[in-house]
């Protein structure tokens, strides 16, 4: 028999009450009350039979989405940062396992490298002309980006590196748009 799946705040009322009496004395309260209170008023949603089955059968607690959290969608692949509205939503229309998950640190990270690109009107590691990048260890001498080929990238020692090398060796000092020395027109 399948699990009742429930919120780890009703996880934590049962537990409470469990450790109060007993399973028993649980499920007959649960029976007789027409509503729990306080902090135990999260135990109302469930039916008689899924307090029976959690207790016999055991329980899934079933993720909750906090604001902050990143979840993504199962479907589209989405990530996205929790808000206060969306918190909401998604707890009370989505059923959490099916749809959406907690994001995986990867995936965070991802979608925060592709917003900061995106912030920037640019897709992620998109290198325009006259960019100027700087390499990890070597901050006070940036090398300054003139020409952008398909697969390489020029700099002004005169030397061509790889897109991958560039990607996991340099970070974006100005954007030429944000270039002061630069015609823009």
């Amino acid at each position: 028999m399948e699990k009742v799946k429930i919120t780890q705040e009703q996880a934590d009322a049962i537990v409470k009450q469990v450790n109060k009496g007993s399973e028993e004395n649980l499920l007959v309260d649960h029976a007789r009350r027409s509503g729990w209170i306080n902090e135990f008023s999260c135990l109302n949603s469930l039916t008689q039979m899924d307090m029976a089955r959690a207790l016999l059968n055991g329980y899934e607690v079933k993720p909750e989405f906090k604001v902050g959290d990143w979840v993504t969608n199962k479907t589209t692949m989405d990530t996205i940062e929790i808000d206060a509205p969306n918190a909401d939503f998604l707890n009370k229309n989505y059923s959490h396992g099916k749809h959406f998950r907690h994001a995986t640190p990867e995936e965070i990270a991802k979608e925060k490298e592709r917003r900061w690109w995106a912030k920037h009107d640019r897709d992620v590691w998109e290198i325009k002309k006259d960019d100027s990048l700087i390499h990890d260890t070597e901050r006070e001498y940036p090398d300054i980006i003139f020409e952008v080929g398909d697969f390489n990238i020029h700099f002004t020692d005169g030397h061509f590196y790889p897109k991958e090398y560039i990607k996991e060796n340099y970070k974006v000092f100005c954007f030429a748009k944000d270039r002061k020395d630069v015609d823009h027109g």
